[in-house]
């Protein structure tokens, strides 16, 4: 699953440039699956790096991916294409 922060991060003096970050949600696995498909808000706590705890061989391949403790889940949406900009 990929995600976009709602405020991404940008360290103070460099450009902006968007970087992928693939979330592994943990918790809430009925509600999840009853919403396959569909777009959601999805809310609750990010967890340490998995990276840290593997070993730096195992570590390159967990870079970038976060691991989200999830609280809740709100259905926005009945498909999961990206809202059309406003006119």
């Amino acid at each position: 699953m990929d995600a976009t922060p709602a405020t991404p991060p940008v360290p103070a003096g460099t450009a902006a440039k968007p970087t992928k970050t693939t979330y592994a949600l943990r918790g809430q696995e009925k509600e999840l699956a009853n919403h396959v498909g569909h777009r959601v808000q999805i809310a609750g706590a990010l967890l340490p790096p998995l990276a840290a705890k593997l070993p730096s061989r195992t570590a390159a391949t967990a870079d970038g991916t976060r691991t989200l403790q999830v609280a809740s889940v709100k259905m926005i949406g009945m498909d999961c294409t990206a809202p059309k900009p406003p006119q």
